[in-house]
């Protein structure tokens, strides 16, 4: 069933009654694109939602509701915290400086490039457990072992290595603080206390002290570390770049990130349940920090597009140090560093599919399709367990000369799927015509059909549209011996969005919201005998 957008206010989400902030401090400048978040009104309400969701998810699962925000969204509002921190009143800016500052700790262990903070008493100690007899804990030796291991990967694969944090950890090394936080739901977060006036910022990472089978039930203790560690140092990386990039990038390159270090853990896939995969109608831009009656598509739905990365870079796989280098490409566009490209995630990623010789409307159309069928497509498809939806609309014909037509409805950056089966009283030699009706100009629409065979098999092929969103696909066999069904995949590709001035969620790219959803498209079937 097609669940439209639904604008919900953040303060309804977050349960908080909004007021007016009695000082209000000038924001960053930035002659770029985000030159309109520097609206003062907006600001003021963006700096609010963000402190309440820091509270509600802090606040621990006892004080949590539904409609709170998911603990996982703990990043993204923290980001937001230090975003627009500077719009709230004297006393909420106080509550947001100390949502922002660095755990406490006692000790530490460092690398050349990182140092790991601990206590070694209350409720944050991590095991102390010393069986090297180095005077390190040996949980402590495996988190600094592993994010050393991770920043060099980074590195070594041309991404920007977080930026120096001048001594805020005791010198200029990226800083990780061990804490518990598993107990609130939490696995890890990186944030920053960077005030400088700028969208590059550095960052520290916290990270549960144990990830105990208790608090977190799949995989062991040490894969969620090692995921963890993997997506939230991405996070710092992402900051070095610049913090303020769309949510949507930041999660699901971080999620997609999990997977590229770490691939016999496939944490990652968790999330396909909530993704482009399962729910194809929601846009790909999307961020969804919550879930909610009124809400219209899952949380995290984020985290579930790092299969549209992981699409990409199977089908683009050129690497450097082991990581593809297409998702490193759209972070040098996002570069918001003086005289940097500094583009919105969108605009990013279409500029570095180009160079490679392609464009979002086709990738889109076929991830679309692809998900409809993983295993055929997927280097891992054959494992994801997540179930294919039903289509948007089933027509089964069977007679020569029947008709009929499936509609759909399509938000920006999103697909739905109609099936025509083949009646069992069927001629063998039927053949299916499509003719394809959707909307044309700027909506950059796509189509694509798949026959699935009886033997299991699958056959795809894209469908040319004219300028209007017009098109067909002929004498099609369509034999009830041969052919389970046929799928066509309708695609509505615009990324028309009026940006910095989303003050609901779900959030899309540029911090914006679409303006070209709702679109309305058709595709008719008829089976034909020669």
């Amino acid at each position: 069933m097609k669940r439209a957008l639904v604008a919900v206010p953040l303060s309804l989400v977050f349960g908080l009654t909004l007021t007016s902030p009695s000082a209000l401090a000038d924001p960053p400048t930035d002659p770029g694109s985000k030159a309109s978040l520097t609206g003062k009104a907006h600001r003021a309400e963006r700096a609010q939602d963000a402190l309440a969701a820091v509270r509600s998810i802090l606040g621990g699962a006892d004080q949590r509701r539904a409609g709170a925000a998911d603990p996982r969204s703990l990043t993204i509002a923290l980001r937001d915290l230090a975003l627009y921190k500077d719009a709230l009143s004297p006393a909420d800016q106080r509550a947001a400086s100390r949502a922002l500052k660095r755990p406490g700790a006692t000790k530490e262990s460092c690398t050349k490039r990182i140092c790991v903070h601990w206590v070694t008493s209350g409720a944050s100690k991590p095991s102390l457990r010393d069986k090297n007899g180095n005077h390190v804990p040996d949980y402590v030796d495996q988190v600094r072992k592993t994010v050393d291991a991770i920043h060099l990967k980074y590195k070594k694969a041309g991404y920007r290595s977080p930026l120096p944090d001048q001594g805020r950890g005791g010198d200029n090394r990226t800083d990780v603080y061990i804490r518990d936080v598993g107990s609130q739901g939490i696995y890890g977060y990186c944030t920053t206390d960077d005030n400088r006036q700028r969208y590059d910022r550095w960052a520290y990472c916290v990270l549960d002290n144990n990830f105990s089978h208790a608090e977190f039930p799949t995989n062991t203790p040490l894969e969620n570390m090692q995921v963890t560690a993997a997506h939230e140092y991405f996070h710092a990386v992402q900051y070095s770049y610049d913090f303020a990039e769309d949510p949507w990038i930041l999660e699901s390159t971080a999620t997609w990130a999990e997977d590229e270090f770490f691939d016999k853990v496939d944490d990652n896939r968790q999330y396909l349940s909530r993704s482009p995969m399962s729910d194809p109608e929601g846009p790909l831009d999307m961020f969804a920090p919550v879930d909610g009656d009124d809400y219209s598509y899952p949380a995290l739905f984020q985290y579930g597009t790092w299969i549209f990365w992981r699409y990409l870079t199977e089908h683009y796989p050129a690497s450097s140090a082991g990581l593809p280098t297409l998702v490193r490409d759209v972070w040098r566009l996002l570069d918001a560093k003086k005289g940097a490209p500094d583009k919105y995630s969108l605009q990013g990623l279409e500029k570095v599919l180009q160079a490679r010789g392609t464009n979002l409307p086709k990738e889109l159309s076929l991830f679309a399709d692809a998900n409809r069928h993983p295993a055929d497509v997927y280097e891992e498809g054959a494992t994801y367990t997540h179930e294919v939806p039903l289509p948007a609309a089933t027509r089964t014909l069977n007679a020569s000369g029947a008709s009929a037509t499936g509609p759909v409805t399509l938000d920006h950056l999103a697909s739905a799927t109609v099936r025509f089966v083949p009646g069992g009283s069927l001629d063998p030699s039927a053949e299916l015509n499509l003719s394809i009706n959707l909307p044309g100009g700027t909506i950059r629409s796509q189509a694509v059909v798949t026959r699935f065979l009886e033997d299991g098999t699958t056959q795809t092929q894209r469908v040319v549209l004219d300028a209007n969103g017009d098109g067909v696909a002929t004498s099609l066999q369509f034999s009830p011996l041969a052919t389970q069904y046929v799928e066509v995949t309708l695609v509505n590709a615009s990324n028309e969005t009026t940006c910095w001035t989303a003050d609901s969620y779900p959030i899309f790219s540029c911090q914006g919201t679409g303006q070209e959803d709702g679109q309305a498209g058709s595709v008719t079937g008829t089976a034909l005998v020669s």
